[in-house]
């Protein structure tokens, strides 16, 4: 076993909070929803995937201490699932905006500012293409869509600062 870094560490953290609230928003927007058809299927299959992708990948940083490299495929492979689940989902399910979130509010725990802001941007961006190409066109609808991609950015610094004070220094001659 190798030894954990502050980094691995967070990233246990984030997948004992993060995948459970996951778990809850994708379950409960699929029960209640009901998509239909095809889309159905792709969001159980998806939602499954999900599960066992974070449960391995946990279990594997865990395990091995992982670097930086993957815990970031593990973000951006969620990213691209949960984009794909509030596509098929979002008109059914309005808080399933949510779970494009959790992207950014994890990177807020273990990356750099910098990273943390690319990962909100991303993640709005993404949030704001699905708006569009699901034909939202009003300008309330449109300001909901502004102040959610501003409450990713600005939570996601938050939690970034806020995770900052409890790192570990690196030493002055690093």
């Amino acid at each position: 076993m190798k030894s954990q870094t502050y980094e691995s560490d967070m990233a246990v953290v984030v997948g004992r909070y993060a995948t459970p609230l996951a778990v809850l928003l994708i379950g409960v927007g699929i029960l209640l929803a009901q998509p239909a058809g095809r889309g159905r299927k792709a969001t159980v299959a998806l939602f499954v995937f999900g599960i066992l992708f974070n449960a391995a990948m946990i279990r594997l940083i865990k395990r091995e201490g992982a670097g930086h490299g993957l815990i970031m495929a593990r973000l951006f492979t969620n990213v691209f699932v949960n984009t794909i689940i509030v596509y098929i989902l979002g008109p059914y399910w309005p808080p399933i905006w949510l779970l494009l979130a959790l992207s950014p509010l994890a990177a807020g725990i273990y990356s750099s500012r910098a990273d943390t802001l690319k990962t909100a941007g991303i993640v709005s961006a993404t949030l704001l293409l699905i708006h569009y190409f699901k034909g939202g066109s009003s300008a309330a609808a449109w300001g909901q869509q502004g102040v959610q991609c501003a409450f990713i950015a600005l939570i996601s610094l938050l939690v970034n600062e806020v995770s900052r004070l409890g790192r570990p220094q690196a030493p002055a001659n690093s």
